[in-house]
């Protein structure tokens, strides 16, 4: 008796091998089916283009330009005067076109509007890309400005209260959250870094949205700014390039010995002026691969899109060069 049902059960187990290889059949016809219809673009590609963002510290640079999909808008000063104009360049015709006549600095990009801090007043402006409805945002000498989470966080200068603030993009809900006087704002995380100018210019941070100020680091900052949770300053007593990472007790010297300013990080290179040899140099933020980039007398250094646009010092006009040092251009 035992025969039979063995050989039934060898019956019914290659039977339900074929069923489990004829399954496996059709879900791989399936599969391939999908796949070979499927949109090359719906999956990541290596040799997608990689475009360059603007760079960190243009808000510690006054940023000059900002970058739209592919239009940069940047802002020309009139020499000799707090005048300029709001402009636009086309990256693929290089075409230039006047947005406004109300020039200014700070530019930050919000949809269809390039918010902008007007040169003689301070007051903070929008217009929209199209040249379109000039509109003051708020007045008081609006500066350092960052967009982040939907708000405008800002220093004003104003003599009579000046402060950290924040506004909406809109104009609405502008609010003090620390008061004093300060600059070069960056932000990481959940917290707002920035030196304290009544105290030193020591390296503070608070809450972002505001409460008591915390001192960081004893080290007089300037051109603060983040890139991902790395903070990178300027050292104003020895001249060093530093970064430092919020949690650790001490900063970390990148680049020393040199007359270093106008600071401005991108990824893992460094751009900055070289006063005592008059030139715009990028180094990788391990201190190596020092480049000279454009001799010039630069005040400032705005990172936008692959192009640097830095103010003449003494002529106060702005220029504009690729960041491997190509097409030098007054703009």
């Amino acid at each position: 008796m035992s025969v039979p049902v063995r050989k039934r059960k060898n019956s019914q187990n290659g039977t339900l091998i074929i069923a489990i290889v004829l399954a496996l059949i059709s879900v791989g016809i399936v599969l391939f089916t999908v796949f070979a219809n499927k949109d090359p673009d719906d999956s990541p590609r290596e040799d997608k283009p990689i475009v360059t963002a603007d760079g960190s510290g243009n808000g510690a640079n006054g940023s000059d330009a900002v970058s739209g999909e592919n239009v940069i808008y940047f802002s020309r000063p009139q020499p000799g005067c707090d005048a300029g104009a709001i402009c636009s360049f086309d990256k693929t015709t290089l075409e230039i076109k006047e947005l406004c006549s109300s020039g200014g600095r700070y530019l930050m990009l919000d949809g269809d509007r390039v918010i902008f801090s007007e040169y003689s007043s301070g007051y903070l402006y929008s217009v929209s890309t199209a040249g379109e409805r000039l509109t003051v945002l708020r007045s008081g000498h609006t500066a350092d400005t960052i967009l982040h989470g939907g708000y405008i966080y800002y220093c004003d200068r104003s003599n009579d209260s000046p402060h950290i603030g924040r506004i909406r993009p809109d104009g609405t809900g502008d609010t003090v959250l620390l008061e004093g006087w300060y600059d070069s704002l960056a932000i990481v995380g959940k917290n707002m870094y920035f030196a304290d100018t009544d105290n030193g210019s020591v390296l503070c941070s608070m809450p972002l949205d505001g409460g008591e100020k915390t001192v960081v680091l004893s080290i007089p900052a300037d051109d603060l700014q983040a890139f991902g949770s790395v903070l990178y300053f300027l050292d104003m007593g020895s001249g060093s390039i530093c970064s430092y990472k919020p949690g650790e007790k001490n900063a970390a010297v990148i680049y020393a010995g040199r007359a270093i300013d106008c600071l401005n990080v991108h990824g893992d290179t460094i751009y900055f002026y070289d006063a005592a040899r008059a030139g715009i140099y990028s180094i990788g933020t391990g201190g190596a691969g020092e480049m000279l980039i454009a001799p010039c007398n630069a005040a400032s250094i705005t990172l936008s899109s692959g192009y640097i646009f830095y103010i003449d010092a003494g002529s106060r006009t702005l220029w504009r060069v690729s960041v491997d040092g190509s097409g030098l251009v007054q703009a």
